[in-house]
């Protein structure tokens, strides 16, 4: 692949060179040749780069995705784990005050904490979530500039 030419070689190609006067048309088709053989290179280049780019966004797009989808199963499986540990801990509050007279007292308090315990959890988790989500697109796919058309 013929690399493409310097900023000095194209400076010196359409700055006015040698004695004034028509060139031949021997000489403008060769020129043009040369300078069609130059643009295909940079083109080749340029397609290239283009392809890699493409293949780099998805693979970020599939990491992103698979971040996403690993975060929410993490956050279901929390949720579920959390009424496990709920009814052990009301069961042990149970065991441990059923002697003391206000025990139905503590029962109800805890019942309550236990509860609001668990609407924060679904309150908070999907915006956390969305967090790492918007986190994780704006670290592996920076805004792209629309491509021009063709």
């Amino acid at each position: 692949m013929a690399m493409p030419p310097r900023l000095s070689e194209l400076l010196e190609r359409i700055r006015p060179a040698g004695a004034p006067g028509a060139s031949t048309e021997g000489e403008r088709v060769a020129l043009r040749v040369r300078r069609e053989d130059e643009v295909a290179s940079i083109v080749a280049i340029l397609t290239e780069f283009e392809a890699d780019a493409d293949a780099t966004i998805a693979a970020a797009r599939r990491d992103a995705e698979h971040i996403v989808s690993d975060g929410q199963r993490r956050a279901r499986e929390i949720l579920a784990r959390t009424g496990d540990r709920v009814a052990t801990v009301q069961a042990d509050t149970e065991r441990r005050y059923v002697d003391t007279g206000n025990s139905d007292e503590i029962i109800r308090a805890s019942s309550e904490r236990i509860a609001a315990l668990r609407a924060r959890a679904e309150n908070e988790i999907p915006g956390l979530v969305a967090q790492a989500v918007t986190s994780i697109w704006t670290i592996f796919v920076p805004p792209v500039a629309p491509k021009a058309p063709r």
